[in-house]
Order: C-alpha cells, then structure tokens, then sequence
C-alpha cells in the first residue's frame, strides 16, 4: 500500500505544483497498480487529479476498464465544477441584488489557486452571512431560484438543495461548538475586507483563511477524518499566498490549535514535498487513509466515546443533544427553552422518519468497536492535543 500511496502523491504533485514524477515511474505500473491507484485516489476524491496527470505523462493506457475509470472521474469533475459554479455565481448575484453581505467559504476561495479550478473538487457550495440575514436570505434564494428544498438547520447553516441537486450551505456561523475555536471562529467578520467597494461581498483576510482551514480540518480530523485535500489545500495556500506569519500563529494560538497546525505542515511536507515520515506523521496518515475523505463513523466514535468516558455516555449525549446544539436546530429553545424535550423528540421523529439507517449503523458501531482501535485514537488526539475540541 504504501508504494501505491508514493505514486499517487508524486502524481499529485506534478499536477497540482510541477513537480516531476521520475523517469523511472513508469516501471512496474501494471495494470493492477493502476487498478490499485484508481480506488486509493477515487477514495479520496482525487482520482480525476491522478488521471490528469497519468494521460499528461502518457502513462494511461489507451483504452480498457481502467482508462474509462479514470476519465468518467475527469468528465464528473469538470461537469460538477461548471455546475457548482454556475448555481455559486447566481446566488451571489441573488446576494447582490439583495444588499446582503457575504463571505465566500472554502472551495470556491481556494478553487482559483489550483492549476485548473476543476482539479478543487466539493460537494457543496459554502457562502456565509450574518445570523440576522440567514432567513431572508435563504427565502429570497427560494423565491429567485426555485425548485429549493431546505433539507435541514444545521448548528451553523442552512442546507438547501438548489437547482441540479447542488447543496447549498447558508452559514450563519463558522462556531463549531468547540468553546477553544469558537472564541475565534465567532469573529470572522472582523477578519475580513471588502475588495470591491460597489459589492457586498467580503472576503476573509489570508491569515483567517489559513486559519479557518485549519480549524475545520481539525473539526473533521476528530470527527473521523478528512481526506487527503485539505492538505493539498493547505500546501498550496502556504505556497501560493503572502500572510503574516505573527497573525496567523496568534489566531492558532487563542484556539489551541498551533500543534495541530504543525503537524498538518509536516504532513503536507510529506505528500506534497517528498519529505520523510515522523512516527506523528506516520500515525495521522494511517488514520486518515483508513477513513477516506469523509472520514470513518468507526474513528468518530473511537474520539467521541474516549471523550465522554466511555459507550453509555456517548449513547446518551447523542440520543439527547445537549440544548446549546439542538436550539440551532430548533430556533424557537432560543425564546422557550422549556420546550427542549419537545424539540428533542422532534428531533428523534426526524431521525427515525429520515436517516433512520444511519443512526442504527451508528448504534451498532457504538456497541462492538475495538478497544484497541480507540486507544489508538485517542492516543493520537492527545498528541495532536486536540483532545480539547473534541465534539461536546
């Protein structure tokens, strides 16, 4: 595995950065390791990535079950990225049109950075506004757009899903409910400017945006992983952009996340500079390989139930979110908190009516994973010193 892992990070870094691949890196790549390259890469949503760079290098055969693998990727990429783009580009126009202020999120800033936008891949479309304007928003959205469905009210968002089936996140916070973050993440809006002064929008400073992708990988990283491309993503902001290096290590500092964010360097010196591996690097690697890029329920729970000192605990907080995350659900607990055992068995319908598969492959994982497994883990939180944002 791990020489599948060194051919696709040299691929990567000749498409993304320039770096040349060798010329030996022909040798040995069979049909079976293409296979084993396509589903590693196609795991972490960066096959369409490893396919450019293979055709570029005329290494892709001309045709069979492993071309067309890579190149459905390819086409899928480019087709998500033009329509992910042209539903953005209407809302912010909606935005616009409106005077409501905005602040662009993740990869829509950091798409034009890459070589092609369309190697930055994403599901969604992440747009933040004041927490006064996300309703109007959201409904004038609706209104001008049609053919929207709020799926659900997210702790930090509202989720619509727009024309094409493209998934809006309408944040009206950036707060994870991770108090050490959160006392900086609550003041994005005084960390970012307006560079166009007929526009609403506002982008954040380079320092924020750093420290944001760092701060949401972290989320992620302890809520089961996060895939290979917010590294790919820090490598290439770090590179790619001028930012003061006192600001940003002060906001790290305020959130306790500065070790998490040197170990991300070094992990992304790793990958993305043919650095050699740290026993620390080694281990987060490991975990995240293991969980793709959405992450592993079997890691989230591993954390989660470490942090809550044990199984029964964790059943309970999630059978009974506690009321500062279910009233970002439940607008209404803001005004009549004592309707929290409402809320909450409304919440339990939802589930039940809804993700109802979910949460019983939740609870069965909850019962039989491995000790060992969240020993490890939670070994490696400690060392990263993220147990102290881990999800409460």
């Amino acid at each position: 595995m791990d020489a599948i892992i060194a051919r696709c990070m040299k691929l990567i870094r000749y498409e993304i950065f320039g770096n040349p691949i060798g010329e030996d890196f022909s040798e040995g790549l069979t049909e079976d390791v293409l296979k084993s390259l396509y589903t590693f890469s196609k795991s972490h949503d960066v096959a369409h990535i490893v396919g450019s760079a293979l055709e570029k290098n005329r290494l892709m055969p001309a045709s069979g079950e492993v071309a067309q693998a890579f190149q459905k990727q390819s086409f899928l990429a480019i087709y998500r990225y033009q329509q992910i783009q042209h539903i953005y580009d209407r809302v912010c126009a909606i935005l616009e049109d409106e005077k409501i202020a905005y602040v662009p999120l993740k990869g829509s800033v950091i798409r034009p950075y890459y070589a092609e936008p369309w190697m930055r891949t994403s599901c969604d479309i992440d747009i933040l506004v004041h927490p006064e304007d996300s309703e109007r928003a959201a409904q004038i959205i609706e209104k001008k757009m049609g053919s929207v469905k709020e799926t659900y009210r997210n702790f930090h968002d509202i989720s619509l899903i727009l024309p094409g089936n493209v998934h809006l996140e309408l944040h009206f916070t950036l707060e994870e409910s991770v108090p050490s973050m959160d006392r900086v993440l609550s003041r994005v809006w005084e960390y970012t400017y307006q560079p166009n002064p007929d526009s609403v929008c506002r982008l954040q400073t380079n320092e924020f945006l750093l420290f944001h992708l760092i701060a949401h990988n972290a989320y992620h990283f302890v809520a089961g992983g996060c895939g290979i491309r917010p590294f790919i993503d820090w490598h290439l902001l770090r590179e790619r952009i001028d930012f003061n290096r006192e600001k940003l290590d002060a906001l790290l500092e305020a959130a306790e996340l500065k070790s998490f964010e040197v170990a991300t360097d070094r992990l992304a010196d790793v990958w993305m500079g043919g650095h050699e591996h740290t026993p620390i690097t080694k281990d987060m690697e490991n975990y995240i390989f293991y969980a793709g890029v959405y992450g592993s329920l079997e890691n989230q729970i591993a954390v989660a139930s470490e942090n809550a000192d044990g199984r029964t605990k964790y059943l309970v907080y999630r059978v009974f979110m506690p009321y500062k995350r279910l009233k970002t659900i439940y607008p209404v607990l803001k005004k009549w908190p004592i309707l929290y055992p409402v809320c909450t068995v409304r919440r339990w319908f939802r589930i039940l009516f809804g993700n109802r598969k979910g949460a019983f492959r939740e609870l069965k994982q909850t019962v039989s994973y491995s000790d060992d497994k969240k020993k490890s883990v939670a070994n490696l939180c400690r060392e990263l010193k993220l147990n102290n944002i881990i999800i409460k």
